[in-house]
């Protein structure tokens, strides 16, 4: 056990050698309580990492605090926006920010996958996304189920900037991060803009399944 435990924290501390990134190593022999074991970084500097989905508690923030300027309302309805999405008159701000809408996600969609494997670099736009998720249909009735949905978070992003008249991450940066001091927090636009952050590799980015550094290094 002593062994296997020396050669797994070998491999985890290579792993993130001069990287500046910390991280936990979890070990145990098989059938036995597992240990974790603190990984420190090799650097003062605290890795910045992608925020991923947290920016939808930010989305959300700036909804609200749009509906506390009296600038829009929970129950007002998805057609005041987006009149030609299929059942918008019935969808509430409310059951996008909570899931309920039935505005499908595109996680499950080979098109995307395929897409992002094919030109990590070039995302879909706004208007492919809504031709191949919420513009074929809904999931279900609003309100009466729940399902995870990106696409319905991409409509509150742009209703927050068709109403606050600007973009979503000036609003980001003047409304949240600064005036809670996230000195290092900020809305990456290009994959340039992703250099700066903590390696990460994924194999979701090519087609021969090599794994590639997601911020655009090889």
């Amino acid at each position: 056990m002593a062994v296997a435990k020396a050669a797994l924290l070998e491999i985890a501390h290579r792993l993130v050698e001069r990287r500046g990134v910390a991280g936990i190593a979890v070990v145990g022999a098989p059938g036995g309580a597992p240990e974790a074991v603190w990984l420190p970084p090799s650097t003062p500097a605290e890795p910045a990492c992608l925020a991923y989905s947290i920016t939808k508690t930010f989305t959300a923030a700036l909804l609200l605090q749009l509906r506390d300027e009296r600038r829009l309302a929970l129950d007002d309805r998805l057609a005041r926006w987006f009149p030609r999405v299929p059942g918008s008159d019935r969808i509430s701000l409310r059951q996008l920010l909570n899931h309920t809408a039935g505005i499908p996600d595109y996680g499950s969609l080979a098109s995307y996958h395929e897409a992002v494997r094919a030109s990590p670099a070039s995302p879909w736009s706004f208007e492919q996304f809504a031709a191949e998720t919420f513009e074929k249909g809904l999931r279900f009735e609003p309100g009466s189920g729940w399902a995870y949905s990106n696409p319905g978070y991409m409509l509150l992003r742009r209703i927050v900037e068709v109403t606050a008249e600007t973009s979503s991450a000036l609003m980001i940066r003047d409304r949240i991060v600064r005036p809670l001091g996230l000195h290092r927090t900020f809305v990456a636009e290009s994959r340039d803009d992703l250099a700066q952050l903590a390696p990460a590799t994924s194999r979701a980015l090519v087609s021969d399944g090599a794994p590639r550094d997601g911020r655009g290094r090889t």
